[in-house]
């Protein structure tokens, strides 16, 4: 009888090992289902998560690390979970908290998904500007602390603010440019101000990252810099 339980036990941990997708299937941000606000956890690749709540003028945000359970089952353990009550105005501090990993969705509990379930999207580029000859596109690593963006060119400046920068890690600045030009690209931050300008011409479509205090071009017009 004790062999039989022993199998059985084996059997549902493998099936469950099976069932539960790895590490690179699950990392990105995971979307809140509730209308009228945004709050998303992002599970990062360096076993830290961020945790992003807003509404209106509301903007609220934690951090810590995630672990995947070791003993078999789907689940991810965030640890210094706050959970943000309806309106966003204050948070509990929960301490660690368990989220179930069922397909596309992070559940609450084992029993499935729930209105309450977070579901994983590919969030679309924030885009602006107005024309399509030149075509700047800025992926962020980390958008702590960048108070705005703004780009701009010839008679033109576009101005991303906190909000849309937090709501963002990809942004899109579309330009209209006849022959030659430059444009630039600035970071504000806190205590520092990261500015960038670029020669270009008409069919350009310029691929900038910024990552530790730094913005740097990786693909210009299909040339990717190593």
């Amino acid at each position: 009888m004790k062999d039989l339980l022993y199998l059985i036990l084996v059997f549902l941990t493998f099936i469950s090992c099976e069932i539960c997708p790895s590490e690179n299937e699950f990392l990105g941000k995971y979307y809140s289902q509730k209308e009228g606000i945004e709050n998303y956890i992002e599970i990062k690749k360096n076993g830290e998560f961020t945790h992003f709540y807003s509404k209106g003028e509301l903007i609220l945000k934690h951090f810590g690390t995630w672990e995947k359970s070791k003993n078999g089952y789907c689940w991810l353990e965030f640890n210094e979970w706050k959970n943000f009550d309806e309106n966003g105005e204050k948070f509990e501090i929960l301490g660690n908290k368990i989220l179930y990993i069922n397909g596309k969705y992070l559940d609450h509990s084992p029993d499935g998904e729930t209105l309450s379930s977070f579901i994983k999207m590919e969030k679309k580029p924030f885009i602006v500007g107005n024309g399509n000859d030149v075509i700047v596109t800025l992926k962020i690593e980390e958008n702590e602390n960048i108070q705005k963006i703004e780009f701009s060119s010839k008679n033109n400046l576009v101005t991303i603010n906190k909000k849309q920068v937090n709501s963002n890690n990809e942004f899109i600045y579309k330009f209209k440019n006849i022959g030659e030009g430059t444009y630039k690209t600035c970071i504000f931050k806190l205590n520092d101000t990261i500015c960038l300008e670029s020669y270009v011409e008409r069919g350009y479509e310029p691929k900038m990252e910024f990552k530790k205090d730094s913005i740097i071009i990786t693909d210009y017009f299909g040339t990717k810099y190593e």
